[in-house]
């Protein structure tokens, strides 16, 4: 029977060398043409997420009309819609805010302006 000379490590313990990893350097070429790919595929993502938005907006503001037309046109004084109005314009202007529609943000801008300024 003959010894083998121990060295401290077995073969089962020896771990393949790795490839470098390559940080330092720009492997990857400038001009793939799948960075465009994605580029236009986020830009679209953006276009409907927005468009998406102002259908949600538009929904919650026609549900607003139909309620407002059948259950406030009944109401034996006038104090109780405008309240109720006002309340719903001010739920509907934080949702446009929220829902990132154009035209309502910069009214809203136009109006924080006017407020902000003094009157002489």
């Amino acid at each position: 029977m003959t010894f083998t000379e121990n060295t401290g490590t077995s073969p089962l313990q020896t771990t393949p060398e790795r490839p470098p990893l390559g940080l330092g350097d720009d492997s990857r070429e400038d001009d793939d043409p799948r960075d465009d790919v994605i580029a236009s595929l986020q830009s679209d993502k953006e276009n409907l997420q927005k468009t998406l938005n102002e259908y949600k907006f538009l929904s919650v503001v026609l549900c607003t009309i139909i309620f407002d037309t059948y259950f406030l046109t009944s109401a034996n004084n006038w104090g109780t819609p405008v309240v109720i109005g006002l309340l719903q314009l001010v739920g509907l202007v934080v949702l446009a805010e929220k829902c990132s529609v154009n035209p309502i943000n910069q009214l809203i801008e136009k109006l924080a302006t006017v407020w902000k300024t003094p009157v002489k």
